[in-house]
């Protein structure tokens, strides 16, 4: 077995849970992936029979309370998954294409601060999501 594997197995038992071909298979997916997909386009990259849409769907919730996984909405009618252990990054999205763009430094700190400020019942956030929705320039083009 490769480094690599040994690696997703070290940190599926580091939160608690089973290792499992399925779970195994999902989170080599996600970080080889590094990007959100849908729970349909996981079914499609697994190995034929491995599992359906409900068992894949248990497993990247299973994932996403465990913090293995995030939960990315994309506003395309359904929730997208990605690697939590991708960094602290956020989205572009194209309203008429769906052609999707991570980009970091967000300035969310110093707005964290001021909100928290704002609001003394508040005393932390432990995590952001932020999207961006507009249209790419191949689209302003058509």
């Amino acid at each position: 077995m490769n480094h690599a594997k040994i690696n997703l197995q070290v940190s599926i038992r580091a939160k608690h849970l089973k290792v499992t071909p399925i779970r195994l298979a999902l989170l080599e997916c996600l970080e080889q992936l590094q990007k959100p997909i849908s729970i349909q386009e996981l079914v499609e990259l697994l190995p034929t029979g491995l599992a359906d849409q409900v068992t894949v769907y248990r497993a990247m919730q299973s994932f996403v309370k465990a913090g293995l996984a995030r939960e990315v909405n994309l506003r395309h009618g359904h929730v997208d998954y990605e690697s939590a252990s991708s960094s602290d990054h956020h989205h572009l999205v194209c309203t008429s294409c769906g052609r999707v763009e991570d980009f970091e430094e967000c300035g969310m700190d110093e707005l964290i601060r001021d909100v928290l400020k704002k609001h003394p019942e508040f005393s932390q956030v432990q995590e952001h999501a932020l999207e961006l929705f507009g249209t790419c320039k191949s689209c302003m083009k058509k």
